[in-house]
């Protein structure tokens, strides 16, 4: 059976640079089914377009071809090393956008998901730190970085890619890092922890609109 089968149900899990998808109708009847094995670190995340995996791979982007028909394990197509650590990856129609272990914010066309090309980078010019986690919303898009959140918005013109519009939720304690967020309208959730005597962790809401933190 694959997993683009219309009948069924099948989630991804990622073990120690294997690719496997526990497929089956019935929670109780899942059986995992080993797809393919992954290069230059273990895969973190992956998604699905067009019937192509594209897997973040430590720090490598790799593309599998995953169509129906295509024998298991699956053909690695595209294998690119970043330099970095691919903390998170989204994608928005075309688009991928992938959030670096080293600030970098990069964007890549998927029109042929089996050669990737990259139209977009962004490297925040003003601090150091790891980007963590992308959320993606209309034109704009906040990256949680490792002490702070940075709301991001596409540009359309020619040589143009990325604008800083403001950031928020700077994170003072000594060693405090955030994790990753999401964001629901207007209200931006996420995980910030720090080291201490004890590790201590909370989680913070913040309205973007009046770019204040909401206390519950």
């Amino acid at each position: 059976m694959r997993p683009f089968s219309s009948l069924g149900i099948f989630y991804l899990f990622l073990i120690s640079g294997i690719l496997l998808v526990p497929y089956s109708n019935s929670f109780a009847q899942m059986q995992l089914e080993y797809l393919s094995s992954t290069t230059g670190g273990p895969a973190t995340k992956v998604i699905w377009h067009d019937g192509f995996a594209v897997a973040a791979c430590g720090a490598s982007l790799c593309v599998y071809d995953a169509r129906p028909g295509k024998p298991v394990p699956y053909k690695r197509v595209y294998d690119k090393s970043l330099g970095a650590r691919i903390n998170d990856m989204q994608v928005r129609g075309s688009s991928l956008f992938l959030a670096l272990n080293d600030g970098r914010i990069t964007r890549w066309s998927l029109n042929n998901p089996m050669v990737p090309l990259p139209n977009g980078n962004y490297n925040p010019p003003h601090f150091q730190g790891a980007a963590n986690d992308i959320t993606l919303t209309h034109d704009t898009l906040v990256v949680a970085y490792t002490d702070r959140i940075l709301v991001l918005q596409e540009l359309e013109q020619i040589g143009a890619q990325f604008e800083l519009l403001f950031e928020f939720a700077l994170q003072n304690h000594e060693g405090g890092h955030i994790t990753g967020g999401d964001l629901r309208g207007n209200w931006y959730a996420f995980v910030t922890g720090w080291q201490g005597r004890y590790y201590q962790s909370t989680l913070q809401l913040w309205d973007l609109q009046t770019r204040k933190r909401v206390h519950f």
